[in-house]
């Protein structure tokens, strides 16, 4: 009766063994795994494991749109300029309404001077949320270094107006630094100085 019991337990196992293989044999069910782990990772500040994780899904699905647009950013937090600009382009190709994935290709267009590239992200998100702040910062971001000082001001201040806070104070603490860059008595600084004040002591 013990020899029948064992046998049968073993025999159980090992239809288990054979369920649990064709589950990690299962494509949609590995990549979701693999996307888990690096988005642990990624979470963690682990880029290499990230990205080592997310190859191993864009390998049994290479257009897997939420693959793409981490991998993109895995390599953008390493610095990988270029080959983070060219997963991030795939990223937008594939979900063109992914306002996320466009402003972190923006982003990235940024660390590369690429400003044209800066205002064109920029300005989808824009088109389709005019109130985005980020999109806002990038675009003053693209104007100034395009010499549109005036401009740049305008998306600056107005990010402030709306939310004092975003971003930890990044666009109050962008013009303090742009003031410096353009001097005391630039005429967008003085504009600009005014303009702050009359939000901040209002």
């Amino acid at each position: 009766m013990k020899i029948l019991w064992t046998r049968s337990a073993l025999a159980a196992v090992g239809c288990l063994a054979l369920i649990l293989s064709g589950c990690t044999q299962d494509p949609a069910i590995a990549k979701q795994r693999h996307l888990e782990k690096a988005t642990a990772y990624y979470a963690k500040s682990q880029y290499n494991e990230a990205i080592v994780e997310l190859k191993n899904v864009l390998q049994i699905d290479p257009k897997f749109p939420p693959a793409v647009h981490l991998i993109g950013r895995a390599y953008a937090a390493k610095a990988w300029h270029l080959d983070a600009a060219r997963e991030l382009r795939r990223a937008v190709e594939l979900q063109p309404d992914n306002m996320d994935a466009h402003l972190d290709l923006g982003r990235v267009y940024a660390r590369m001077d690429a400003w044209g590239d800066v205002l064109q992200e920029a300005e989808k998100v824009a088109g389709k949320d005019p109130a985005n702040p980020s999109a806002m910062y990038l675009r003053a971001a693209a104007l100034n270094a395009k010499g549109q000082r005036r401009e740049a001001l305008d998306h600056l201040i107005e990010i402030v107006r709306r939310d004092r806070k975003w971003n930890d104070d990044g666009a109050r603490k962008q013009l303090v630094q742009l003031f410096e860059a353009w001097g005391p008595t630039d005429e967008a600084t003085v504009e600009g100085r005014r303009r702050l004040s009359s939000i901040l002591f209002a």
